[in-house]
């Protein structure tokens, strides 16, 4: 900060004392770490949707026609990728999104069988996969 107001003081001229640049530049400095700034957006709610896989698709052909982005696609199959067999998928599969405010995936989840295959996106933005044990009778033949 000495650095410019020195500076400050050369370009200005002799006509103000380098204390008066000084006072100056920290004014200018405690104005603009006093602004005020709006209040951050507040989220916006999730769109859930729920699909189900169709006669002669895959999960991902099928969440690229709910409108899942194809980036998201690639991402949340390649975390579920180590916990299912995607050659078990099968017509009527059933599973819901969650779609965030920005049109991201913010999770999955697709029953098979009595297991609940899960994808979540982490507060970093990657999608993480998870898998668990379905409650007695849900399973994703609905």
């Amino acid at each position: 900060m000495v650095l410019v107001g020195i500076n400050a003081y050369v370009f200005l001229g002799s006509s103000r004392s380098l204390q008066s640049v000084a006072r100056a530049a920290q004014a200018a400095s405690t104005a603009k770490n006093q602004l005020e700034l709006p209040p951050p957006a507040a989220p916006r709610p999730l769109a859930i949707r729920q699909g189900a896989v169709r006669e002669g698709e895959g999960l991902s052909s099928a969440l690229r026609r709910d409108g899942v982005a194809a980036a998201d696609v690639d991402r949340a199959l390649r975390a579920l990728r180590p916990l299912i067999d995607f050659r078990k998928i099968h017509a009527g599969q059933r599973y819901k999104l969650a779609i965030d405010g920005d049109g991201a995936l913010a999770a999955l989840e697709l029953r098979a069988g009595g297991t609940v295959f899960a994808v979540a996106r982490a507060p970093g933005g990657k999608l993480l996969g998870a898998m668990g044990l379905a409650s007695k009778g849900r399973t994703g033949h609905h």
